[in-house]
């Protein structure tokens, strides 16, 4: 079932904190940048002008192959600003041309002056040290096509649409074991390079909480298993598990074109949905998954952030379950 996100044109500093920062539900408010001058400033030429010495990350058009997530393992390469802007713009863009969570704003200052800081986010200062270890404005910039597979991100996200049209599809936290996630083994936790050293006590107690498991991998026992874990994992493991997922998160089913024969349970979840017009701030919910696909050449500036009031109504702990439904004996 899909169902349209909650779509407003005005919305004060009181009203968004009420109506949907405090209760966790997404909104995109329309028109919500439309006074900023990069909506028709922000022109290839401008961009050049002002940015031309910049050199970008780009990686994948899509994060999400071969049933899984790229994320975690995909190439990536470092371009400048006129050949992303030339692939921006081709009908058959590389597959390397997504400049995802760029600091552009960071190389190209006179960039800064063209956006305006929302008084939303301002206004829910104090903020959270992000887990990113960033909390200044990041941008993104792709070509038609580009593809963010279902995922979530552990803050809440103030997104603003500066240029072309994005879809995106939301599903709420609490529908999160109906979107198949990427799951991942205790001997493949292993083999990975984040988990050998500094984080090798929570891999030692991954190991001993799969060790009754691993002759029987039914799905009985996978769920026996992640329940020991929700009873076992401290607030710290789950923060270190939380650090690796950030970049190995997608989800199996493709939230746009579900195929319902292999992930049946997904025609359960309720989808929200909505197309980001250039002008339009979308505020999206931490632990909310997500899908997005350019309709468009895009880019898009947004803010993650968690504010610190109101922090015991939040705990790491209710990400537990989230967390835990990504791994396997």
């Amino acid at each position: 079932m899909t169902q349209a996100i909650k779509r407003v044109k005005a919305l004060s500093v009181n009203e968004f904190r009420s109506d949907f920062l405090e209760p966790e539900r997404p909104v995109v408010i329309t028109g919500g940048i439309s006074h900023w001058p990069a909506i028709t400033l922000w022109t290839d030429d401008y961009l050049m002008a002002q940015a031309g010495h910049a050199t970008l990350r780009v990686k994948s058009r899509s994060d999400y192959g071969d049933g899984k997530s790229k994320r975690e393992s995909e190439p990536e390469a470092w371009i400048d600003m006129a050949s992303l802007l030339s692939h921006m713009s081709s009908a058959d863009p590389p597959d390397l041309s997504y400049a995802r969570e760029s600091r552009l704003l960071d190389e190209a200052r006179q960039l800064q002056n063209d956006i305006l800081t929302p008084d939303y986010y301002t206004e829910s200062l104090p903020h959270r040290p992000s887990r990113i270890g960033y909390s200044g404005p990041l941008a993104w910039l792709g070509p038609a096509g580009t593809v963010a597979q279902l995922h979530w991100d552990p803050e809440h996200n103030l997104y603003g649409q500066v240029r072309g049209r994005k879809y995106i599809i939301v599903v709420a936290p609490e529908e999160s074991h109906l979107t198949y996630p990427n799951i991942f083994t205790v001997s493949e936790l292993g083999e990975k390079s984040f988990f050998r050293s500094e984080n090798c006590e929570l891999l030692d107690r991954l190991e001993a909480a799969a060790r009754p498991f691993r002759s029987d991998h039914v799905a009985e026992r996978i769920t026996e298993f992640r329940e020991v874990l929700m009873r076992s994992l401290s607030s710290r493991d789950q923060s270190t598990l939380c650090d690796y997922l950030l970049e190995a998160n997608n989800c199996h089913v493709n939230a746009e074109n579900p195929n319902l024969d292999a992930h049946p349970a997904f025609r359960l979840a309720t989808r929200f949905d909505a197309v980001l017009e250039a002008g339009d701030l979308l505020f999206l919910p931490y632990m909310w998954h997500h899908y997005v696909r350019a309709l468009e050449p895009s880019i898009s500036v947004n803010w993650f952030f968690l504010p610190t009031q109101g922090e015991d109504s939040f705990p790491l702990g209710e990400m537990k379950r989230i967390l835990v439904d990504h791994l396997a004996p």
